[in-house]
């Protein structure tokens, strides 16, 4: 709960300092600068927002919007999340499947884009494949096996504070939430030096 009402406070005081920014950067006259100013407090926002999603998540407070999207918008839709400058040559998607899902748009697009960003930040060369097969939609990336047994990292602030890209210790516990709010089953195999990541569709 002290956790839960430390997000609540940096989220809400955060808010103002970062609308103020993204007045005056349009204040700019070089344009290069502006635009990438622009682009930084837009990601600052949308990270806020994003957290305040996650908030409600956690403390089981968030009501699902569902409707029909195909699995190729909802992928598309959580790297676009994302923002990468260069995200083609890190991220490698193919989907071939025309399957129709009836979700929460922008909460299962993070659970998505929060696999992905895991991938990029912890395989051993940034790159991340998504691929669909047989009803199931994988996120492959190279690098050594999780540590301990999937369902560890289910709990809620179970942050490894030994590891240099360390953070709060939601991530999958985010993506755990949101699939399980969706029906979806989340599976974890490592194979010749690949960590796959699976989530059961239909």
């Amino acid at each position: 709960k002290s956790r839960q009402l430390f997000l609540r406070t940096v989220m809400h005081e955060l808010k103002t300092p970062i609308a103020k920014g993204r007045i005056v950067s349009e204040l700019v006259d070089n344009d290069k600068q502006k635009d990438r100013l622009v682009l930084i407090f837009e990601k600052l926002d949308f990270l806020i927002n994003d957290f305040a999603k996650v908030e409600q998540v956690v403390s089981k407070n968030y009501d699902l919007n569902k409707r029909n999207f195909t699995l190729k918008e909802v992928v598309s839709h959580s790297v676009s999340m994302l923002m990468l400058e260069n995200s083609r040559e890190k991220i490698q998607v193919d989907i071939q499947t025309d399957l129709k899902l009836n979700v929460d748009l922008d909460l299962l697009s993070m659970s998505f884009k929060n696999l992905i960003d895991n991938a990029l930040k912890y395989s051993s060369n940034a790159k991340v494949s998504i691929k669909d097969y047989k009803g199931e939609l994988h996120f492959i990336s190279e690098g050594k096996k999780l540590s301990r047994p999937l369902e560890e990292y289910f709990k809620p602030f179970h942050n490894d504070t030994t590891s240099k890209n360390h953070g709060m210790g939601l991530g999958l516990y985010i993506v755990y939430s949101i699939l399980k709010m969706h029906d979806m089953q989340f599976k974890y195999e490592y194979k010749n030096g690949y960590n796959f990541f699976k989530i059961q569709l239909d």
